[in-house]
């Protein structure tokens, strides 16, 4: 067999050829993503080298933290850290398929499935895989760590080693069955979205449960010490199974380390079998589909882009641009990769207010989160043509539809997210200060300071379009996304000075004038998005050509 031709049409193949070329397919892939020198290859590249080079202090200092509670407490409450802490990483395995693409290329099963490969041959190479990739370099710190701290001679050295192998293997098997399912998952959204929120929120709830939700006090246990719900849970997860067999190997008891290791026993090879189930089913083709698309009629798939005719009432126009972009954002794969900004906004804001050293009024806290939140979609919109419309910028570009009506479409949909965020966030303040106040401040502030920012977006959209990768969630890396971003920084404190700045002068100078003053900023609001919007609308027909030329063909 020649490298050039690496699939030969010989069957049945032996094992050992198989994975010779699929080691060598990661190879060729792997080297042609570093000298294909493009824009993304180059960022992908740059930012695991960030990546890697901003996690080698954290992991130095937790790893060290780690052998210490180990080498230095009692057996109890260091197999309690150790259960939670391993607990929550191996939550964040079974995660880890939803995070994003690989940074580096790596091989795709459902392409390589019509390839003569046998299906042993695709679930081993699958399994290595997974085991060779970043999330692989971040665990092993921790696991020597823990190997190191466990060791109080050679026997119990080896068996900690022997616990630490067992857990890794687990933890690989759980992500390849993991990826499979979401494989199989994908033509059905809504079970989808359902397993999606629940394997990103199992972390989510842990961390929150060890950090958030108890503040500690002088007494208190550091993070993932605390006496909570998640520590009893965790020791039934495969974290509290090594946390039992790395206690018994310090205490040299044999029996309890052999029975700790007998969940392993069966969870192993049950996982193997699912894993080689999920394979077949991929192979045979056995995608799942929601019953409501399987039930559905033709005659709703012919949904037109916009309801009514185009010279008669405009809001039915709007309503259909409406719809349209509310179901692109639904089933972008980016809104998939963005679930866990909602929580994260919710821990954000329960953080800020729980800070002593914060002594602002819970009202200033909800503006300040809601602001932050009408920030953050603001910035992601201004690429909304390479967002919303994807897929189906020619279609809309090359229809007669108002172009005013699809630019505010497109801002209805971003200051709805925004709301969406500022929901999560300012009940999170609101929970953190006691005080309902903040949650109505944060909803304010993301709809005010949200419509100035999304007119500036549309500005960016229009004059700026860059190609996104959904399925990565990154824009191309070039000039025009530099000067979008650098649009957004530049003009949007300039265009938020006056109503911010308004009734700030007021409570100082005038607090009776203090309602006048936040009516007058919520007017500059609204006329700011106003002319914005009609800035973009009359920018927009002379650079669609542009826009679909930068969008199609960069893909």
């Amino acid at each position: 067999m020649t490298r050039s031709t690496p699939i030969e049409h010989r069957w049945p193949r032996p094992l050992r050829s198989e994975l010779a070329d699929l080691f060598w397919l990661q190879r060729r892939l792997l080297a042609a993503s570093l000298r294909r020198g493009d824009s993304r290859s180059r960022a992908r590249v740059l930012t695991v080298l960030i990546l890697l080079i901003s996690f080698l202090p954290s992991a130095a200092m937790l790893s060290i933290g780690l052998l210490i509670t180990l080498r230095g407490t009692e057996p109890q409450l260091s197999a309690r850290v150790v259960s939670v802490g391993f607990g929550f990483l191996f939550l964040i395995w079974a995660a880890a398929p939803l995070t994003a693409q690989p940074l580096l290329e790596g091989l795709n099963l459902p392409r390589l499935l019509t390839q003569p490969i046998s299906l042993r041959g695709l679930a081993l190479g699958s399994l290595v895989g997974s085991a060779f990739g970043l999330l692989g370099l971040i665990s092993l710190p921790f696991m020597a760590s823990a190997v190191a701290g466990a060791a109080r001679g050679p026997v119990s050295g080896l068996a900690a080693i022997a616990a630490s192998g067992l857990l890794l293997a687990l933890m690989v098997v759980v992500k390849s069955v993991s990826t499979l399912l979401f494989d199989l998952l994908a033509e059905d959204r809504r079970l989808r979205g359902l397993v999606s929120a629940l394997t990103v929120g199992l972390p989510l709830l842990v961390y929150l449960e060890q950090a958030g939700l108890t503040r500690p006090g002088v007494e208190g246990m550091p993070f993932f010490a605390a006496e909570a719900l998640t520590t009893r849970l965790a020791t039934w997860l495969p974290g509290g199974w090594y946390a039992r067999a790395l206690r018994a190997g310090i205490e040299a008891d044999p029996g309890s380390w052999t029975r700790s290791l007998l969940p392993f026993g069966v969870a192993l090879p049950a996982g193997l079998i699912v894993h080689q189930w999920l394979l077949w089913r991929l192979h045979q083709g056995e995608l799942p589909q929601s019953r409501a698309r399987a039930n559905r009629s033709p005659v709703d798939d012919r949904s037109s882009l916009v309801s009514g005719r185009l010279d008669g009432a405009r809001w039915r126009v709007l309503r259909g641009l409406l719809r349209k972009d509310i179901l692109s954002t639904r089933r972008s794969p980016l809104s998939l990769r963005l679930a866990f900004l909602p929580p994260l906004f919710a821990v954000l804001g329960f953080f800020v207010s729980r800070s002593g050293e914060m002594p602002t009024t819970p009202a200033i806290l909800g503006l300040g989160v809601g602001g932050f939140c009408a920030f953050t979609v603001a910035s992601i919109g201004t690429n909304s043509f390479g967002l919303i419309d994807h897929l189906g910028v020619a279609s809309l570009l090359l229809s007669p539809a108002p172009r005013r009506s699809i630019l505010l479409s497109h801002g209805i949909v971003l200051l709805a997210l925004a709301l969406a965020l500022a929901v999560f966030g300012g009940a999170g303040t609101a929970l953190g200060t006691g005080d309902p106040k903040a949650l109505v401040a944060a909803l304010a502030a993301a709809l005010g300071v949200g419509l100035v920012l999304t007119g500036i977006a549309h500005v960016a959209s229009v004059l700026f379009p860059v190609y996104m990768d959904l399925e990565r969630g990154q824009n191309q890396a070039n000039q025009r996304s530099f000067a979008a971003s650098f649009l957004m920084l530049l003009g949007g404190p300039v265009a938020l000075a006056a109503p911010i700045g308004l009734p700030l002068a007021t409570v100082f100078l005038a607090p009776a004038w203090l309602p006048g003053a936040l009516a007058a900023a919520a007017l500059y609001c609204l006329v700011a998005y106003g002319l914005l919007l009609e800035l973009a609308t009359r920018l927009l027909p002379a650079r669609e050509e542009r826009i679909l030329r930068i969008i199609v063909e960069d893909r």
